[in-house]
């Protein structure tokens, strides 16, 4: 399932959660210097969704127990269809910004709409959509944000207009926080990460064979070294 982000549900947000989970400070450093400050024109233009909404969401409301919540609510309220080889698949995509922040306000058990707001500004147009996701799935429960106030927003254009975002690479780089192109249910995730696992594994195997065939070199040429003295 592609959503509104453009580049998969939560792309970024997994890996970064998988190398901190693993103590990769390294990667995770480097995955954010490499992805923070990457934009794309959904919802808006110039929208940054790592740096302004995954990582606040993922900050602030609990972070591995977010992601296991939203995948979990997904799995199990998000329109499903099961395939000719037997593989249950979502049977659409996230259409739009609403949906997604309905199902993640359900996975952090709290309003994201002012965090929505801040990151890509919240139109009349996603306030209604917002309520038909709350409609179309109303099993998914979280406190309502009492300080979002629809006739106190600036209206320009039929856009709310939200304080410009706070967030800047240099905090989350700092701060101590803790891929997915196509998501099918659970099974499909399970081996997203296990194939990123297996490519540590290699990773960290193929650095152990070459300093192995460094030190065999190694002693090979002294051992040469020696005979020639002797």
């Amino acid at each position: 399932m592609l959503s509104i982000d453009q580049s998969g549900i939560v792309q970024g947000i997994v890996q970064y959660d998988l190398f901190r989970s693993l103590n990769e400070v390294d990667l995770a450093r480097s995955l954010l210097s490499l992805k923070i400050n990457k934009f794309q024109n959904a919802p808006r233009s110039y929208s940054y969704w790592l740096r302004d909404w995954y990582l606040p969401v993922y900050s602030d409301h609990g972070q591995a127990a977010v992601l296991q919540r939203v995948f979990t609510l997904l799995a199990e309220h998000f329109p499903t269809i099961t395939d000719r080889s037997g593989m249950r698949r979502y049977s659409r995509n996230m259409t739009n910004l609403a949906e997604l922040v309905h199902f993640w306000s359900g996975a952090a058990i709290a309003s994201l709409r002012t965090v929505a707001g801040n990151a890509f500004g919240w139109s009349k147009t996603d306030e209604k959509e917002l309520l038909q996701a709350q409609n179309d799935f109303p099993d998914i429960h979280y406190a309502d944000d009492e300080n979002y106030l629809m006739t106190q927003a600036t209206v320009s254009l039929d856009l709310v207009e939200f304080a410009t975002p706070t967030h800047s690479s240099t905090q989350f780089t700092q701060a101590n926080f803790t891929l997915l192109q196509s998501i099918l249910i659970p099974l499909v995730i399970v081996a997203t990460v296990g194939t990123l696992l297996v490519f540590n594994v290699q990773e960290e195997s193929g650095a152990r064979q070459r300093f192995w065939a460094r030190t065999r070199r190694r002693r090979t040429s002294t051992f040469h070294q020696y005979r020639c003295r002797t």
